[in-house]
């Protein structure tokens, strides 16, 4: 089992886009994008600075039924999120396959950057970025970002408890990038983000403790966490790796507001191009 965001990552940008964008409203006209506590450290770049975006806005009318998010890798399966309407942008993660649906989470929350696979063996693994936030003056604040997984064994009919892998030590957000199944534990791949915005993946402008992680760990009935390690910066992303991806028909409508038509030669109206 080798699951990797990346292969798949136009698609899953423009999902996440929306659930961030559209269900949660950044807004950026108010002013409210930029963290200025004492915990918001922003490395000086000049010609691409970096905020540390922590607020937002939610409107939890913008997704009303179950989402797929991601394929699991190995398996006719997807996960979901559904509005559990325990508070504003809040959703249970679902694994679905052959025709059922299964709840993980035991309690609601926001999860981005879902990511599964199944190994040879039949274990099941699924792993997400679980934001929790709270209200702030109106908006919603994020106060953490962690890696949660949980595990199924082959034959089992549950899964394990939702558990967490990565849970970040000072103002930062953890974000799942990959996963991996080595001869007898897993390998973890995430990215550590000062700005916590989990769309912002280049490693410009970043503070040195930035960048891609990798952390193992084994699972015999829980999850026991062993080493973590820097692999590398963030990547500055190539053209090529948003290439290859036809949005639907749906997700044009979806996301006319930001992703200009180019059906008649570059930039076309009535949307143009981006200032």
């Amino acid at each position: 089992m080798n699951a990797d965001v990346s292969k798949s990552w136009s698609r899953l940008a423009a999902l996440w886009f929306g659930l961030v964008v559209v269900a949660c409203g950044g807004d950026e006209k108010a002013g409210t994008g930029t963290d200025t506590s004492a915990d918001a450290t922003v490395p000086g770049d000049p010609e691409r600075p970096i905020e540390v975006v922590r607020e937002f806005r939610c409107d939890p009318t913008a997704i009303v039924g179950e989402v797929d998010v991601a394929e699991v890798h190995g398996a006719a399966a997807t996960l979901a999120l559904r509005p559990a309407g325990a508070g504003p942008c809040t959703y249970d993660l679902l694994y679905k396959e052959a025709g059922q649906a299964v709840v993980l989470s035991a309690e609601p929350a926001s999860f981005l950057l879902t990511i599964a696979g199944k190994a040879p063996s039949g274990r099941v693994v699924v792993c997400a970025s679980e934001v929790e936030h709270t209200a702030s003056d109106g908006l919603r604040r994020t106060e953490r970002a962690r890696i949660v997984c949980a595990a199924r064994e082959p034959g089992a009919a549950a899964f394990s408890a939702l558990s967490p892998v990565v849970t970040p030590d000072g103002a930062w957000a953890a974000w799942v990038l990959g996963l991996e199944e080595g001869a007898s534990d897993y390998r973890l791949v995430w990215g550590r983000d000062f700005s916590f915005q989990f769309f912002n993946t280049g490693g410009l402008g970043r503070p040195p403790e930035d960048g891609l992680y990798a952390t193992s760990f084994v699972f015999d009935g829980g999850f026991a966490v062993g080493s973590t390690e820097k692999v590398g910066p963030f990547p500055e992303p190539a053209a090529e790796d948003f290439g290859g991806w036809a949005p639907t028909g749906e997700e044009l409508e979806a996301f006319k507001e930001w992703v200009p038509d180019t059906s008649d030669g570059e930039c076309a109206p009535p949307l143009g191009c981006p200032e």
